[in-house]
């Protein structure tokens, strides 16, 4: 059941016209699977999500599916890939209340399928570019065709 749910997810975000940092910590991940993110396209597994935009196969089109769990993470979207989660409700993406949650740094990126929450103002500086305002998914100026939906923003 569960590769007809991923097969059929997959499907529709690539059928979609629509398109739209590494942690400050671990991840804590309560899943059913050993590894929790895996890229579609390529079939390698990772940890952390960050890990698995960060990883060198992962290109641009490509698909990083997020088993349920929830990710103390503080996401750079910097290649134009699909992020979706496995249940909108079940996960979550948690900024911990340290920063943005999710910032996007590219052109061409889908995030569906999750809950984002606890993002703040820090005090300190923006990171590498990316202003820190509390937002829980920062889209960067000079990005464009984003398809941010079906997800759940909380506590921000």
């Amino acid at each position: 059941m569960f590769n007809k749910f991923v097969f059929g997810l997959s499907w529709l975000v690539l059928l979609s016209s629509c398109f739209v940092h590494s942690g400050f910590g671990g991840v804590v991940v309560r899943a059913s699977h050993d590894s929790p993110v895996r890229n579609l396209d390529t079939g390698l597994e990772y940890t952390t999500i960050q890990e698995a935009i960060d990883a060198p196969e992962t290109l641009d089109g490509h698909t990083i599916f997020v088993g349920e769990g929830t990710y103390y993470e503080h996401l750079v979207v910097n290649k134009s890939l699909s992020l979706v989660g496995e249940n909108m409700s079940t996960t979550v993406i948690d900024g911990n209340y340290t920063g943005n949650p999710v910032a996007i740094g590219a052109s061409h990126v889908n995030v569906t399928g999750f809950t984002v929450q606890k993002a703040t103002y820090p005090s300190f500086p923006p990171y590498m570019g990316y202003p820190f305002y509390g937002y829980a998914i920062y889209v960067g100026e000079g990005t464009a065709y984003s398809n941010i939906s079906h997800n759940i923003i909380a506590d921000n």
